[in-house]
């Protein structure tokens, strides 16, 4: 455990030097000044998750799951993309590869699919992937807006007995999520938990 919190720290400082050299002069309530990147808070989220953990046996494997808007677990009234927390998975995926558990890619396509202008090989289609894939642990969790920060809750599931074997719950600055060109900014709402694009 000590080796494994040792390498995401390691990781961390490997991955903070960019953010802070990319920092822009922005103010606190806009896209803005010295802010960092959703992946810079899901690091500070998974060490936190980590160093609470009863037993992780590295040895096992982990499927890292997309985190869901806390109001839509139910499937309801889902958004037509939820980016953050598709970035957070992401994230979270590289991480704890880098820290060195054994991250299962469950989105991985049965065979490359060459296109026109790109090269396939994840897939979110049951038929494309291997629907028999195995994991003893699911890292998963959700998200809500609270105020001018989004609230992230994260879980390690161990799946054979369904225990909660860590948890964590940290914030993300809604700000780090709206930078875009200010052309584009203006095509952004917020609806109740989700963000929406406007087409015009």
């Amino acid at each position: 455990m000590i080796i494994f919190i040792a390498s995401l720290a390691i990781v961390g400082c490997a991955n903070q030097a960019p953010y802070n050299a990319n920092a822009q002069s922005i103010g606190q309530d806009g896209p803005g000044a010295g802010k960092q990147s959703v992946h810079y808070y899901v690091e500070q989220l998974a060490r936190q998750l980590f160093m609470t953990s009863k037993a992780i046996n590295f040895n096992q494997s982990v499927a890292v799951g997309t985190f869901l808007p806390m109001t839509d677990i139910g499937g309801k009234n889902m958004p037509l993309s939820n980016v953050l927390g598709l970035q957070i998975q992401e994230s979270l995926v590289t991480l704890a590869t880098q820290a060195g558990l054994n991250v299962i890619e469950f989105k991985a396509a049965r065979g490359i699919k060459i296109q026109k202008n790109q090269d396939v090989m994840l897939s979110r289609k049951l038929s494309d992937i291997n629907t028999q894939i195995e994991a003893d642990y699911y890292l998963t969790g959700t998200h809500y807006i609270q105020d001018q920060s989004v609230v992230v809750n994260a879980r390690l599931i161990d799946v054979a007995t369904q225990d909660v074997i860590a948890a964590a719950t940290d914030v993300i600055p809604r700000n780090v999520m709206w930078d875009f060109p200010e052309k584009s900014r203006a095509k952004i709402t917020m609806i109740g938990n989700n963000i929406y694009r406007r087409s015009n």
